[in-house]
């Protein structure tokens, strides 16, 4: 599983301490020494999107996060991974996160931590030739088939596969969204519930607040020595689909 946020708001002076702790846990992961699990490292490539004013940056690299320079961001939305890929998975650039897909209504990037049954989603949607494509771009595809909303979307995905049985780990989604015709943006996140494979600390995602900013952390990364201190840290609730802008500021989807 691989390491991951997404943050909104006005998080200029706090990005690099976060970024910093990403590339910590990155380069050696605690959670995962603990599990035994050797190398404790997410080394395979990194990406991001953010859309801040008019400007929107995809980003995808092989290289680790971890050697890498820092990023320049300042507010807006943004979603951070840094990947571990599964042995069977495809690796390089093309298969960082996150993915991106678009329809006439809508541009979808996505970040996922997990495990999804590609083979059966793949199915679902026709698809006969899926070696080089990973479980996250697979099931992006189920989400841009569907109708609605951001929300409404990848609430529809999700059911599906829950209803297919084809979550085969505890996923994580971070999904950035942007409506084309008005370019509304949108930022959901989902984790899970317990009862959906392996569930320990490390697959836990926290919904942090700070000063003029929000977002949601995998754990390894509020367990940084770098992390900002200043900050609201909560369990992410589990099973349902949340926007991070309406947890925020206390609203509640519609």
């Amino acid at each position: 599983m691989c390491r991951m946020f997404a943050m909104v708001g006005e998080f200029s002076q706090v990005f690099p301490e976060i970024f910093l702790s990403l590339q910590d846990v990155a380069r050696n992961d605690p959670l995962l020494d603990a599990m035994g699990i050797d190398p404790p490292m997410h080394s395979d490539g990194w990406g991001y999107v953010t859309l801040s004013g008019e400007n929107l940056v995809h980003y995808r690299t092989a290289v680790p996060v971890y050697d890498s320079n820092p990023v320049s961001a300042h507010n807006g939305f943004m979603i951070v991974h840094a990947r571990k890929a599964s042995p069977q998975e495809p690796h390089g650039v093309v298969n960082s996160h996150p993915f991106h897909a678009s329809d006439q209504d809508m541009d979808i990037y996505l970040a996922h931590n997990g495990a999804f049954d590609k083979g059966g989603i793949a199915e679902i949607l026709g698809i006969s030739e899926i070696r080089d494509q990973t479980d996250s771009e697979i099931f992006l595809r189920l989400v841009i088939s569907q109708k609605g909303r951001l929300t409404q979307r990848l609430e529809s995905a999700i059911e599906i596969a829950a209803d297919k049985k084809l979550l085969t780990g505890t996923p994580n989604l971070l999904v950035f969204g942007v409506t084309k015709e008005t370019m509304e943006p949108e930022l959901v996140y989902y984790t899970a519930p317990p009862n959906s494979g392996a569930y320990v600390d490390y697959n836990r995602l926290y919904l942090v607040r700070g000063r003029g900013w929000s977002g949601v952390f995998s754990s390894s990364i509020i367990g940084s020595e770098f992390f900002p201190e200043d900050v609201e840290i909560d369990h992410v609730k589990t099973g349902r689909v949340f926007s991070l802008k309406e947890q925020a500021t206390g609203q509640q989807n519609p």
